[in-house]
């Protein structure tokens, strides 16, 4: 990705952010994409840092555009200026084997 990027980010469930992150009205927000934010995890992780998603996040974020899951090995260079991303916490699976 050469130039900086604007994309929307949308903070999906209620819980993610403080009382006081949602009165700043951070649930839809902006941020700009420097270039050394290469993949869709480098991405990810920019949010989890930039609203301390620590605590109510503690397996990390996915996040999707669309209706479509971008896998976090995926380049950012799959986003164009303006889109809008959805982030949403990532729960954990449990994978049952049957024999």
């Amino acid at each position: 990705m050469e130039d900086p990027l604007r994309v929307r980010v949308v903070l999906d469930d209620r819980k993610m952010l403080t009382k006081s992150q949602r009165s700043e009205g951070l649930k839809h927000c902006w941020i700009l994409l420097r270039p050394e934010i290469a993949t869709i995890s480098d991405l990810a992780l920019l949010v989890y840092r930039s609203f301390n998603l620590q605590r109510s996040c503690p397996n990390g974020l996915l996040l999707s555009m669309d209706g479509f899951v971008l896998p976090p090995f995926e380049s950012t260079c799959v986003l164009k200026d303006k889109d809008t991303i959805r982030s949403s916490r990532l729960i954990d699976i449990v994978l049952i084997a049957i024999s």
